[in-house]
């Protein structure tokens, strides 16, 4: 089992130091973020006794992927209403300065590499590389962070100029890559290509950890045209596939929208996210753009308060979730926006995923659980 002590009731990640509470929970911890080979059956909650999931009765199993059962270390098997919700954010999901301090001297290393080395290879300046994802942000879960890099180019006409170099500019961003990969102190591995010309890849440093990375291109129509609103309104006047393209560029703006909110909003993201990972089962689990939405919207509908209840706050948002699967169902096929992105006006961040539905009926049974019993339905108060 790989821990490194067991003080104060813990077990400890070798990996990422994240605490857990029994060997069960370490080991499906090191499976699920760190690829190791499970040493112990999986172990769930399910009504306040422990069970092996061979042991779970026939009649229940067809309920686990509407998570009526729970890991051992998950926060919803907490019977009393009074657990410390932010004690277990900030041991349990911030990335403390061990884990960051290395991930984002390799992030560096490679974001100082494409600035000294990429122009030359792409034939393009540089303007700027934009770190984002959960990383700039700010709402990393520790084991589980996230990084998109954006670089944004100068040297083009307009957006359609921009497009039409395109498919030169990504093969060329591969081939640097490659390149960069086969360097004595890193390792890189190509995945794929997305729809939208992100390069996904793999990366490490001196054998150290591997890291998720999402790169691409852009042209800074903000910076060209002088405001987001003279984007939007060039953006009025091209077909939906173009509209999309230019979903790169507002990617500072987007940034800012999340990582200007208060701390105590970040680390709810974090627990709606953790949530998102480890307890929807059954179904494909969102991206994050769109659930970091939902839950400032819920935030702001709770009074947009600096400081608040967490534990409330994540019951309102497992409730906002719930109703808004429920609105998702009925409303998918109509042309209304149900999840508006913040610096793009026509496009809708629920038709990025298509479960919201079922996703909404898992939020609503884990707000059922007793960690949130005392919460009224007359109660609207994030206090």
């Amino acid at each position: 089992i790989d821990w490194i002590n067991h003080s104060f009731g813990y077990l400890t990640c070798q990996y990422c130091e994240k605490k857990l509470k029994t060997p069960n929970g370490l080991d499906d911890h090191s499976h699920r973020k760190h690829g190791t080979e499970r040493k112990f059956p999986p172990v769930f909650i399910r009504r306040g006794r422990r069970r092996s999931r061979n042991q779970i009765p026939c009649d229940a199993m067809s309920n686990l992927n509407l998570n009526d059962a729970y890991h051992s270390d998950s926060i919803l098997i907490e019977q009393n209403p009074s657990y410390n919700v932010d004690k277990y954010i900030k041991e349990e999901l911030q990335p403390n300065e061990a884990f960051h301090r290395p991930y984002n001297q390799d992030i560096d290393a490679l974001v100082t590499l494409m600035q000294a080395d990429l122009a030359q290879v792409l034939s393009y300046d540089i303007q700027e590389v934009v770190k984002s994802g959960s990383l700039g942000k700010g709402t990393a879960v520790k084991g589980n962070v996230d990084v998109d890099l954006v670089v944004f180019l100068n040297g083009f006409r307009n957006q359609k100029d921009f497009i039409s170099k395109s498919p030169e500019i990504v093969a060329n961003l591969k081939s640097f890559l490659r390149e960069a990969g086969k360097r004595r102190d890193m390792s890189i591995n190509i995945e794929k290509t997305s729809s939208s010309g992100a390069v996904q890849f793999k990366f490490r440093r001196n054998n150290g950890e591997w890291h998720d990375v999402d790169v691409m291109a852009a042209f800074d129509n903000i910076r060209h045209l002088g405001s987001v609103e003279r984007v939007n309104a060039e953006m009025a006047r091209q077909s939906e596939d173009v509209r999309k393209t230019y979903a790169a560029c507002l990617t500072k703006e987007q940034l800012e929208f999340v990582r200007s909110k208060p701390a105590k909003v970040k680390d709810l993201i974090r627990l709606v996210k953790h949530w998102k990972e480890t307890h929807v089962t059954g179904i494909p689990s969102p991206k994050s753009y769109g659930m970091e939405l939902l839950t400032i919207e819920a935030w702001k509908a709770g009074g947009s308060l600096q400081d608040f209840n967490t534990r409330k706050g994540f019951y309102y948002v497992l409730k906002k979730l719930e109703s808004f699967g429920k609105l998702w169902q009925t409303q998918k096929n109509s042309s209304s926006i149900l999840i508006k992105d913040i610096a793009d006006p026509f496009a809708d961040v629920s038709k990025r995923y298509d479960h919201w539905y079922e996703l909404g009926q898992k939020a609503g049974k884990c707000a059922k659980q007793n960690l949130f019993s005392d919460i009224g339905l007359s109660d609207r108060s994030w206090y």
